[in-house]
C-alpha cells in the first residue's frame, strides 16, 4: 500500500511519499514559508500495516500445516501444526535444551509414570489401600479428558465473541456461559481503554519460524511452530499477545517455586513452560518485524465437581482470575529464548570497530586505541603514569627490601604488590590492566542484564550497579527515564542490547522515532587532552589560538567519547532513516561524572573533523533533534499527559530552529509550569537553587530554559569550576571571576552572561532614547522660559509651580500636578505637564485608555509617581543640613526607595522578577508621603519622568530576560545534578551579578554595610577633594588616551581589518566638532554613544545622559564636577567606535532628526550594492554583502528583532559586535560601567581600595589575561586551511523547496546558486605577559624559525609591540619629558608647567610596574590618604606652619595646577 501526504504551499502543491520526508521538510524546510493550508490525503494505519505482517505469516502456516492436540496433566490443551520437521512450542521447550547444552530440557516434560509413582507414595502416606489407589488414579486420568473438553469450550466462547459468531455450549451452563461472556467482554473494555478503541483483536493465530539457532537445525528441526490465542494490536501497531490458561488450580504467588505434591496452586514448571512459549512466541513474532509490547497469561479458574466414579460431573464455577494476570512471565528466559529464535535487532549489522577506529585514529592521533574500543578500557601507560597508582618508594623507607615500586592490586590475596624494576613494575601493572578490564567489560555486560531485566518487568532498578550505592544512585539517574512506565498505555523505550555496542559502553534506547544513547566510559571525562597542537578537539591540525573555543568543544575525554559515538552514527545512515537522535551523553559511572553538549554544537564539530580528515560525512541536521526539539521530547516522556494537559498544546506549529516562534513558545510554557497549582517545588527551587531532577515539572523548566539560550544563540559550557579571586594552572596564573570584567572571565558561562545582559542593556538603552524626541523639545521650552543659568543650574525651582499647593503655598500632600488648563500656568507649564502625565499614565496602567479615562474622572491622573528625592532637590527643598544626612543613609539604597518599599524590596529576594517601586504593589500612596514628607521627595519632574521611564523599562525588559539570565544558573545546576560538575564559584557570582545588575540590591556582607554607609560619605567627599574640577588630571587623561589610541592602532590590537590612524584622526575631529554644540542639544555622538553603551551609559546613567540639567554648581549629583574626567574618557571610548564606523563606512548612514537617532540602510556602504537595482546579482562583491547582510540579520533575529529576508537592518552593529567594539575600548581604557567592572568593586574591600583604581581589572586583562577567545571579534569570511572559501549553497529539490548547506567553494556544481559563508569569528585574546613568554623561550634557544612562527600570531605579534610601547617607550618618554620639561633650570611658565607635568604622569601609567608599584607601595586605601594629608593641611594653618594658599593647593585637585604659580610667588 502506498503510502503518500499532500501539502499546498504558496499555491503550490508538494507531495511526500512517507510521513518521514514530511517531518524532515516540516523541521527543516520551512522556516522562510508561509504555510497557507496543508491537507493531509492519505496515511497508512499502524494498526493495518502490523496485520498484514500477520496475516502474511498464518496464511503461510496453513498452507502448509494440519493441526493437532496435545494434552497436559493439567487438562490443559494446546492445538499444535503438524508441519514436516517442524516442532509445536510445548514439545520444544520439553524436548530441548538450550544451544550450549541440548540434553539438558528447557522445561522438565510432563512423564506420566513418574507422576503415578509420586502419586501412589502420596496416597499411601495417607493411608488410602491399594485398591482405593488403584481406582482413584484411573478416574484421575479420565478426568483429564473431561477437564480438556471444559477448556477447549471456554476458548470457544471466546473466540465467537472476539469475532461476534454463534456459540453452542456443550459442558458449560448457560449461567456460566453468561458470567464468562460478561467477565470477558468487561475484560475487552480494559483492554480497549488500555490500549485504544481502535484496537485490533485477533484470535488463534498461528505462528511459525525458520529462523532458529543452527544447532537446532542439525538435530533435524527446521522451524518452530505455535498458536496464540488472543493478539491485540494498538494504535501505533505494536502487537500484546495474551495466552489463556484453564486449570483447576489457582495460579498462587507466581515467583513461588515450591512444588509440593498435591498442591492446589500452579507448578513452578507450569511457570515456567508459560514463560517459556510466551517468549517463543513473542520472538516469532518480532523475526517478522512486528514490534511485540506485553506478554500476559491469563489464568481461567474452573471448579469441577466430581461423581464418586472420579469423572467430572459438572463445574460449580468458571472465572476469569483478572488478579492473577501475569505480564511478561517470559521476561527471566529473554536472553536464552534470543539464543534460540535470534531477532535481527537494529545495530546487528554495524561494523562497530571499523566504525570507531578508523575516524578516530585521524581526529585523535595521539589519543590511544585499545581493544575493540575507543578509549573505553584502562592502558598500561594510563596507570603506570599515575602517582596514585604507582608509589615510588624511598631508600630510606623499611618497606625498600620488597621493591623499588608498589602498586595496589585489589584482585590479588595479597593486595599490596611490590615491583624491584621498571620491567617488573610494567608486567605487574599489566596483570592489574587486565583484571580491570575484564571487570569493565564484565560490569558492562551486567548492567545491559539488568536494563533488560528491568524492561521486561523482572527487576528492580534497584539493582543497577547494586555492588556500589554510589554508582547505583548514578546508574539509576542516568537510566531510570528508560525503565519507568509513565502509563499503562506508554510501553516505555526500546533498549537496543547487542553485545557488540556493551561491550563497548554504547547503550542505545529507542521509542516512537527518537534514539537516545548513553556511552559508559572508564575515562577521567571532564579532564583535557593536548592531541598535539592544542586542546580542541581540531587540536591534532590547530592551535588553540586559530579557533574560536565558544564553538569549537575542548578535547575532554567526555567529549572525545561523544565524537566516537558520531563517528559509530556516521556509519548508520540507514538505520537513522527511521530515528532522530535525541541526546547523546558520555558518563563514568565509577566516579559519577558525565557530560553531554548540543547536539547541534557536536553535529558541527563532527563535520568540521570530517572535512578536515577526509572521512565521507553522512550525518545531516536532519538526523538529530535540536535543543528545543529534544528539550519537548524529553519533558513528554517524563510529564506524562496528565501534566502536559494543564499547560497546552506542545505540538510545533513552526520550525524548531525559528527564533522569532520558538522564544515566545518557549516563555509562555515557562509561565505556565511557574503558574501550576502542584509548582510549589518549582517557585521553590527558583528562589532557594535547590533542584530536584525526579519532578517533571522542575526538569521541564530546566530543560526549557537551556533551549531558550541555545534558540538564542547562547550557549551553556560544561567547564572547570573558576576560581573567585586567583586561578592558578600549568600554563600560568590569571586573575578570578571577581577581579575580571564578566566579558572577559575565565569562564565561558559567565561570558555568555554578559552577552545575554549586553542584549538586555542594549534594548533598555533603545527603548529609553526613543523618549528623547518628545521630552526634549518641551523642556528645552520650559527651561528657556524660566531663564535657565546653565553655570548656576537648580532647574528643580523651575517645577515648583506646576505642583497643586496648600493654602500656605506649599506642595500639597495629594502631591499632584495642576490641570494643565490651569490659569496658573504658562503654556510651556502646560505643555510640560501634559506630557509627563500622558507618559507616567501610559506606564501606570500599561496603555489602558478605560483606566486611563476612570483615572482622568477621579482625579489620579494628575498624581506625581512617589520617589526619594535626589542631593540636589533634598537641598532645595530641605536645606543642607538635612540632605545630606539623608544621603548618608541611602549609601546602599541604589534604587532610592523610601523605607517601606526598601522593606518590601528586601522581602521580595528571591522573587523572579524585578522590583518596580511605581507600582506601589500593595503600598499606601498617602502612607508614604505622609511618613516620609513631600520635602524629601522628588520634585524636579524632568529627572522623575526620566527615572520613571527607565524603571518601567527596566521591568519590563529585564523581566524579558531574566528567563535567560536565570536559564544559565538553572543549566549549570542540572549539570551539577545530572553530571556531577562543580559549578559552586561561578554560581556564586551569577548570583551576586544579577543581584547587582538586575535587581539592584547590594551585595557587600551584611555586617559591613553600616560601616560602609559611614565610609561611603567619606569617600564622597574624598572623591571630589582629588577629582573635582581637576584641570591637570583631565589634561593627563586626554594626553594618556592618546597614547592608547595610537599604541593599540599601531599593533593592530583589534584585529587587521581594524581602524586606521587616519580613521581615529578623522573620529577625533568629529567629536570635537560635535562637543561645542549646545549642550541641551542631542548630537550624533551622545545618541551614538547612548545607543551603543560606550561610555558611562548603562542602564541606571542613561537617564544621567539624557537629562538636560546635567550642568550647575548647584546640580550637585551631576557628573559636572568630574567634568575634566568624564570628557577625555568619553572622547577616547567614541574614537574607537567612530573611528570603526568611519573604517566600515557605516558612519555617514546616522543622523540626528528631531532629537532621534536616524540609521539609514541604505546609506550603510557595507550594504551599497544591496539597495542598487541595478548592482550584478552575480558578482562576488554582491554576493559577500548579501552575505554578510544574512548573517547580521540571523543575529539580530537572534537578539530580539524580528528581520525578514529583504527587510532593512534597524542599526549599523548587532549588540554582539557593538558589545565587542566595547569590549575593547574597556580593555584600553578601564571597566567603568556597573555591569563590566569587576564585581570586587561592589564589596567592601574592593569599593575601599579601589577608589580611583576601577582601571586596574583591565590592566590585570591587559597583561595577565588567560590565553582563549572572548567575546571580542568580527564577521569574517571563513576559509579552510587551504585557503578554499566556505559558501551557503542553496539547493532546490524535485519539488522546487530550497534548503541551505554549508561547503567549500571546491564542491561547486556549475548550475548551483551560492555566497560566500560569513559568520562570528570569536578573537583569540591573552596577556602581554603570556605572549612574551612565549617570545622568551623561543629566544632563549635561538629558534628562528619558531620566531617567524610565534610572529605570524596576530595577538602575540601586537602584544609585542604593546610590550614594547608600555614598557619600554613610554618609560623613555617620560624620562625624557622630565629632564627636558621638569628640571629645576627650566622655567616654563604656568601653562607650559601645567602640559609638562600632565605629559609626564600621562607616560607613566604606562608600565605595569609603575601602577604595581603605586598600588602595591601604600595598601591604604586612597580616601585614608586623602583625609591624613587634609588632616595635616589643616593642623598646618591652625599651627602657622602651612598658608592657607598652600593648604588648598595640596589639598583640592582643582587647585593643584596653581601649584606651580605659589612656587614661583615664593
Amino acid at each position: 500500500m502506498e503510502c503518500t501526504y499532500e501539502t499546498t504551499i504558496n499555491g503550490k502543491k508538494i507531495k511526500f511519499s512517507s510521513e518521514m520526508e514530511l517531518d524532515n521538510f516540516l523541521s527543516s524546510k520551512l522556516a522562510d514559508y508561509q504555510i497557507n493550508e496543508s491537507d493531509l490525503t492519505f496515511q497508512i494505519n499502524p494498526i493495518d500495516s502490523t496485520i498484514e505482517k500477520v496475516n502474511a505469516i498464518t496464511s503461510k502456516v496453513k498452507n502448509a500445516s494440519i493441526e493437532s492436540v496435545i494434552i497436559n496433566d493439567d487438562g490443559d490443551s494446546e492445538t499444535i501444526l503438524k508441519i514436516p520437521d517442524s516442532i509445536g512450542t510445548t514439545r520444544f521447550i520439553t524436548s530441548n535444551g538450550d544451544p550450549s547444552n541440548m540434553q539438558k530440557e528447557l522445561v522438565p516434560p510432563f512423564n506420566l509414570n513418574d507422576f503415578l509413582k509420586k502419586e501412589r507414595e502420596r496416597l499411601s502416606a495417607e493411608g488410602m489401600t491399594k485398591s482405593q489407589i488403584d481406582s482413584y488414579l484411573e478416574k484421575l486420568q479420565k478426568s483429564w479428558t473431561q477437564l480438556t473438553d471444559y477448556g477447549t469450550e471456554i476458548h470457544s466462547l471466546f473466540e465467537s465473541i472476539i469475532n461476534n459468531t454463534t456459540f453452542k455450549p456443550t459442558n458449560l451452563s448457560e449461567e456460566q456461559v453468561l458470567r464468562l461472556t460478561e467477565e470477558f467482554k468487561s475484560f475487552i473494555e480494559d483492554i480497549k481503554s488500555k490500549y485504544g478503541k481502535n484496537a485490533k483483536i485477533l484470535t488463534e493465530v498461528p505462528i511459525i519460524s525458520d529462523k532458529i539457532h543452527e544447532a537446532y537445525q542439525s538435530e533435524g528441526i527446521k522451524s518452530i511452530n505455535g498458536r496464540i490465542d488472543m493478539l491485540v494490536i494498538d494504535q501505533r501497531g505494536f502487537a500484546h499477545i495474551y495466552d489463556f490458561k484453564v486449570s483447576r488450580k489457582e495460579v498462587g504467588i507466581w515467583e513461588d517455586t515450591r512444588n509440593i505434591q498435591g498442591s492446589t496452586t500452579w507448578h513452578s514448571t507450569k511457570k515456567r513452560s508459560v514463560g517459556y512459549q510466551l517468549g517463543i512466541y513473542k520472538n516469532i513474532l518480532a523475526q517478522y518485524g512486528i514490534t511485540v509490547g506485553e506478554t500476559n497469561v491469563v489464568p481461567i479458574k474452573i471448579d469441577p465437581e466430581y461423581n464418586e466414579d472420579g469423572t467430572i460431573n459438572k463445574l460449580n464455577d468458571a472465572y476469569i482470575d483478572f488478579t492473577k494476570i501475569k505480564v511478561n512471565p517470559n521476561a527471566p528466559y529473554t536472553e536464552t529464548i534470543n539464543t534460540i529464535l535470534p531477532v535481527k535487532t537494529l545495530l546487528d549489522d554495524i561494523d562497530l570497530i571499523n566504525s570507531i577506529q578508523e575516524p578516530m585514529t585521524k581526529f585523535v592521533p595521539n589519543y590511544a586505541v585499545e581493544t575493540q574500543v575507543q578509549r573505553n578500557t584502562v592502558t598500561v601507560d594510563k596507570y603506570i603514569n599515575n602517582p596514585r597508582i604507582v608509589h615510588y618508594i624511598d631508600d630510606t623507607d623499611p618497606e625498600r627490601k620488597f621493591g623499588k615500586y608498589w602498586i595496589w592490586n585489589k584482585y590479588k590475596k595479597n593486595r599490596k604488590v611490590y615491583a624491584k624494576t621498571e620491567e617488573e613494575l610494567r608486567e605487574k601493572v599489566q596483570e592489574l590492566v587486565n583484571e580491570e578490564n575484564k571487570h569493565i567489560h564484565s560490569e558492562m555486560s551486567t548492567l545491559a542484564d539488568t536494563i533488560q531485566q528491568i524492561i521486561e518487568g523482572y527487576g528492580s532498578i534497584d539493582d543497577l550497579a547494586a555492588d556500589n550505592p554510589f554508582k547505583s544512585d548514578y546508574c539509576k539517574k542516568i537510566f531510570r527515564k528508560y525503565l519507568v512506565k509513565k502509563s499503562e498505555t506508554d510501553y516505555g523505550w526500546t533498549f537496543q542490547n547487542n553485545p557488540k555496542f556493551i561491550a563497548a559502553g554504547i547503550f542505545v534506547f529507542t521509542k516512537d522515532g527518537k534514539m537516545e544513547i548513553i556511552s559508559v566510559t572508564h575515562n577521567d571525562i571532564h579532564s583535557v587532552v593536548n592531541l598535539g597542537l592544542g586542546k580542541s578537539i581540531q587540536g591534532a591540525t590547530k592551535k588553540d589560538s586559530d579557533i574560536d573555543s565558544h564553538v569549537i568543544m575542548q578535547a575532554s575525554n567526555g567529549n572525545i567519547d561523544l565524537v566516537k559515538v558520531m563517528c559509530l552514527l556516521n556509519n548508520m545512515p540507514e538505520v537513522l532513516k527511521g530515528y532522530k537522535v535525541n541526546k547523546i551523553e558520555s558518563h563514568n559511572i565509577w566516579i559519577q561524572k558525565g557530560t553531554e553538549t548540543y547536539l547541534e554544537t557536536l553535529l558541527d564539530n563532527f563535520s568540521e573533523l570530517c572535512r578536515i580528515h577526509g572521512i565521507t560525512n553522512n550525518l545531516t541536521s536532519q538526523n538529530f533533534a535540536t535543543t528545543l526539539e529534544a528539550a519537548v521530547n524529553i519533558i513528554r516522556d517524563t510529564a506524562g499527559e496528565e501534566l502536559l494537559s494543564h499547560m497546552g498544546n506542545w505540538e510545533f506549529n513552526f520550525s524548531p530552529n525559528d527564533i522569532v516562534n520558538g522564544v515566545p513558545f518557549i516563555l509562555q510554557k515557562m509561565e505556565q509550569l511557574r503558574k501550576l497549582k502542584s509548582a510549589d517545588g518549582l517557585r521553590t527551587a527558583l528562589r532557594e537553587g535547590k533542584w530536584n531532577f525526579d519532578d517533571p515539572i522542575q526538569l521541564a523548566y530546566m530543560l526549557l530554559g537551556r533551549a531558550l539560550n541555545k534558540l538564542n544563540g547562547y550557549s551553556i559550557y560544561i567547564e572547570q569550576d573558576p576560581k573567585l579571586w586567583v586561578n592558578f594552572s600549568r600554563e600560568g596564573w590569571y586573575t578570578g571571576s571577581y577581579v575580571n570584567s564578566a566579558s572577559n572571565s575565565s569562564s565561558k558561562n559567565i561570558q555568555t552572561l554578559s552577552k545575554i545582559f549586553s542584549v538586555a542593556e542594549a534594548h533598555i538603552r533603545r527603548k529609553e532614547l526613543s523618549y528623547k524626541p518628545r521630552i526634549s523639545k518641551v523642556v528645552k521650552a520650559l527651561y528657556e522660559y524660566n531663564h535657565r543659568n546653565r553655570l548656576i543650574g537648580g532647574e528643580v525651582k523651575f517645577f515648583d509651580n506646576l505642583f497643586v499647593k496648600d493654602t500656605n503655598g506649599n506642595i500639597d500632600k495629594s502631591f499632584r500636578l495642576k490641570n494643565p488648563s490651569d490659569s496658573s500656568l504658562a503654556k510651556e507649564e502646560s505643555d510640560f505637564i501634559k506630557m509627563f502625565l500622558e507618559i507616567v499614565n501610559d506606564f501606570r496602567f500599561d496603555g489602558n485608555q478605560s483606566k486611563i479615562a476612570k483615572a482622568i474622572e477621579d482625579g489620579s491622573y494628575y498624581e506625581v509617581p512617589v520617589s526619594m528625592g535626589s542631593t540636589s532637590t533634598q537641598i532645595h527643598n530641605k536645606g543642607y543640613k538635612q540632605a545630606f544626612t539623608s544621603k548618608y543613609n541611602e549609601a546602599l539604597n541604589f534604587l532610592k526607595l523610601l523605607p517601606e518599599q526598601e522593606q518590601q524590596f528586601r522581602e521580595s529576594k528571591g522573587e523572579p522578577k524585578v522590583y518596580n517601586k511605581y507600582r506601589l504593589n500593595g503600598l499606601s500612596r498617602s502612607d508614604l508621603i505622609e511618613n516620609y514628607g513631600i520635602d524629601g521627595l522628588e520634585t524636579q519632574l524632568e529627572d522623575l519622568l526620566l527615572n520613571v521611564i527607565h524603571t518601567y523599562t527596566m521591568e519590563e525588559v529585564m523581566n524579558e530576560y531574566l528567563p535567560r539570565l536565570q536559564g544559565i544558573k538553572i543549566a549549570l545546576q542540572y549539570q551539577t545534578g545530572m553530571f556531577g560538575v562543580v559549578t559552586d564559584h561561578v554560581l556564586e557570582y551569577i548570583d551576586k551579578f544579577i543581584d547587582a545588575n538586575v535587581y539592584s540590591k547590594p551585595i557587600m556582607a551584611k555586617e559591613l554595610q553600616g560601616a560602609y554607609k559611614m565610609l561611603s560619605v567619606v569617600k564622597s567627599i574624598t572623591t571630589a577633594t582629588a577629582l573635582g574640577l581637576n584641570l591637570r588630571s583631565g589634561i593627563r587623561e586626554m594626553m594618556q588616551g592618546m597614547w592608547i589610541h595610537l599604541s593599540r592602532t599601531m599593533a593592530e590590537a583589534y584585529g587587521k581589518d581594524q581602524f586606521t590612524k587616519k580613521d581615529v584622526a578623522k573620529a577625533w575631529a568629529i567629536i570635537f566638532k560635535q562637543s561645542v554644540k549646545d549642550i541641551n542639544t542631542l548630537t550624533l555622538i551622545d545618541a551614538l554613544n547612548v545607543d551603543y553603551g560606550m561610555a558611562n551609559a548603562d542602564p541606571h546613567q542613561v537617564q544621567e545622559r539624557l537629562s538636560s540639567s546635567k550642568a550647575g554648581i548647584k546640580n550637585l549629583d551631576s557628573d559636572s564636577l568630574y567634568f575634566f574626567n568624564r570628557v577625555p574618557d568619553s572622547y577616547h571610548r567614541m574614537g574607537l567606535l567612530i573611528a570603526k564606523m568611519l573604517h566600515d563606512g557605516c558612519y555617514e548612514a546616522h543622523s540626528i532628526v528631531n532629537d532621534q537617532l536616524i540609521y539609514d540602510f541604505k546609506k550603510d556602504k557595507r550594504f551599497s550594492l544591496l539597495s542598487d537595482s541595478k548592482a550584478d546579482k552575480n558578482s562576488i562583491e554582491y554576493k559577500k554583502q548579501h552575505a554578510l547582510y544574512t548573517a547580521m540579520r540571523e543575529q539580530f533575529n537572534r537578539e530580539g528583532w524580528n528581520i525578514q529576508d529583504g527587510d532593512d537592518l534597524p542599526r549599523a552593529y548587532t549588540i554582539q559586535e557593538g558589545t565587542s567594539i566595547k569590549s575593547f575600548a574597556e580593555l584600553c581604557f578601564g571597566h567603568y560601567d556597573k555591569s563590566t567592572q569587576m564585581l570586587m568593586k561592589q564589596m567592601f574591600l574592593g569599593a575601599m581600595i579601589l577608589q580611583f583604581r576601577t582601571f586596574l581589572s583591565a590592566k590585570f586583562e591587559q597583561w595577565i589575561l588567560k590565553p582563549d577567545t572572548y567575546n571580542q571579534g568580527q564577521y569574517t569570511e571563513k576559509f579552510d586551511e587551504n585557503g578554499v572559501r566556505y559558501i551557503r549553497i542553496f539547493t532546490f529539490d524535485e519539488k522546487g523547496i530550497p534548503s541551505v548547506r554549508i561547503g567549500l567553494e571546491t564542491e561547486l556544481k556549475p548550475d548551483d546558486i551560492w555566497e560566500p559563508y560569513i559568520e562570528w569569528q570569536g578573537r583569540f585574546m591573552e596577556g602581554i605577559a603570556y605572549s612574551i613568554i612565549s617570545f622568551g623561550k623561543i629566544l632563549y634557544k635561538l629558534d628562528f624559525n619558531g620566531f617567524k612562527e610565534l610572529w605570524k600570531n596576530p595577538t602575540k605579534r601586537a602584544n609585542f609591540y604593546l610590550f614594547l610601547h608600555d614598557m619600554i617607550w613610554m618609560s623613555i618618554l617620560m624620562w625624557i619629558v622630565k629632564a627636558l620639561f621638569l628640571s629645576e633650570e627650566e622655567d616654563l611658565g604656568p601653562v607650559g608647567h601645567l602640559v609638562g607635568t600632565s605629559l609626564y604622569t600621562s607616560f607613566s601609567d604606562g608600565p605595569i610596574t609603575n601602577i604595581m608599584a603605586s598600588m602595591f607601595g601604600d595598601l591604604n586605601p586612597p580616601m585614608h590618604s586623602i583625609v591624613v594629608n587634609l588632616y595635616r593641611q589643616t593642623s598646618g594653618i591652625i599651627t602657622g606652619d602651612v598658608n592657607l594658599f598652600d593648604a588648598g593647593v595640596n589639598s583640592f585637585g582643582a587647585l593643584n595646577s596653581l601649584k606651580y604659580i605659589g612656587d614661583q610667588l615664593e
